[in-house]
């Protein structure tokens, strides 16, 4: 009953949130970002990076065929990565959601503000 509480009480936050806390995906941003990552140690991963087409609240990371030669452990750290490393760019937002998509635009992994990591199974 208590785990039930907890998660009621979370869903009420999220929803609770304004619209003022939500990260508007920038240009600025996306560059910033493309260079920290061109920086790190996930040269040749990474295809592109752009705000989604339906509105500015997240933001894809478009990811070669590399990416299926990774372990799922391995998947789920470099989304985890990929999601700290774009909240360190925007400290103060919090309503985000990041998507890893191949190069067929199917979606194979996703991180959001509320901590959540997922992964597409193969």
């Amino acid at each position: 009953m208590r785990k039930l509480a907890l998660v009621i009480s979370i869903f009420l936050f999220i929803f609770s949130c304004d619209a003022e806390n939500k990260v508007e995906v920038t240009q600025e941003n996306i560059e910033t970002f493309k260079t920290m990552l061109a920086e790190s140690d996930v040269e040749g991963l990474i295809a592109a990076i752009r705000p989604s087409s339906s509105g500015n609240e997240f933001i894809k990371v478009i990811v070669t065929d590399d990416w299926y030669y990774a372990m799922p452990h391995e998947r789920r750290q470099l989304v985890q990565s990929f999601y700290n490393l774009w909240q360190a760019i925007n400290p103060t937002h919090n309503a985000l959601i990041l998507q890893v998509r191949d190069a067929s635009n199917r979606k194979v992994g996703e991180a959001s503000y509320i901590g959540s990591i997922w992964i597409a199974e193969d």
